[in-house]
């Protein structure tokens, strides 16, 4: 589908606060910003305008998810979610995941961190190609990734969404995948799976994600690359993570960010099918 190359946001919140923050801030990054009054309203909106980033509240008025994910469904499935959100990291890690969004930003907003996770969203809109309305197609005259993922979380939710979503059309390469629930059961799955990829959650019952990590690379056949998730993000632990030639996600992730890393690292091992 052919498309301009002006951008086009929708609002589906009541914040007032949040409002003028977003609308400020796609403003300046030159974005189109529709602001229907009414949950019914942006119903809409979604069903008759094709959106590159659509930001939502699910505790906005008569907000409903069920018209709300079939809205999107139907002509904006591969716009940029982003959920505001309130709650622990663990119940807003959730609640992004059920709505298959991308990131979500956490209530009340920090400004500063908002600003640094929405630069990272109006990134991921301008590498889109320039005739297609998808962040996921293959670009011409590129490669097409095949390569086994495991995913090492103890939480169950997170990776049934990561392996669900990297099964589907919208993970950008073809890809095999294992799921553990923690390093030991990794390392064992690992032995006849032989994953590619390793992408782990760092803070696990029983043994650490960087411990893991180590136990793989003792490995005869070590994976050939790893992705670690972390909560805790700081100068020390990147330059950590750098030495030890791993590649570092701070909590909450941006799914599209996972997306173009795996796929990054998949071409780059000549794990493909071209």
């Amino acid at each position: 589908m052919m498309y301009s190359k002006s951008r086009r946001l929708l609002l589906v919140i009541d914040d007032d606060k949040a409002i003028d923050f977003l609308k400020g801030f796609f403003l300046a990054h030159e974005y189109k910003i529709d602001l229907p009054p009414s949950f019914e309203e942006s119903i809409k909106f979604l069903e008759k305008n094709d959106y590159d980033v659509v930001f939502f509240d699910d505790k906005s008025v008569d907000f409903n998810q069920k018209a709300f994910l079939k809205a999107v469904s139907k002509r904006n499935e591969e716009a940029e979610l982003a959920l505001l959100a309130n709650g622990t990291l663990k119940e807003c890690e959730q609640k992004m995941l059920s709505y298959g969004a991308g990131l979500y930003l956490p209530q009340p907003l920090d400004f500063g961190f908002a600003a640094r996770r929405l630069n990272k969203v109006v990134e991921q809109v301008q590498k889109k190609d320039v005739y297609e309305r998808s962040f996921y197609k293959k670009k011409r005259g590129t490669k097409t990734p095949k390569a086994k993922l495991m995913f090492v979380d103890d939480e169950i939710d997170a990776c049934e969404f990561l392996e669900k979503h990297f099964r589907g059309p919208a993970a950008g390469g073809i890809y095999e995948i294992a799921v553990a629930y923690n390093g030991a059961e990794a390392l064992q799955k690992a032995k006849k799976f032989k994953p590619d990829i390793v992408i782990t959650d760092v803070k696990m019952p029983g043994m650490r994600g960087t411990d893991m990590v180590e136990a793989f690379r003792a490995l005869k056949n070590p994976p050939k690359d790893f992705i670690i998730i972390t909560a805790i993000d700081s100068y020390e632990q990147r330059e950590r993570a750098e030495r030890a030639r791993l590649t570092l996600f701070e909590k909450p992730i941006e799914l599209r960010e996972l997306v173009d890393t795996i796929r990054e690292k998949a071409i780059a091992h000549k794990l493909t099918i071209d």
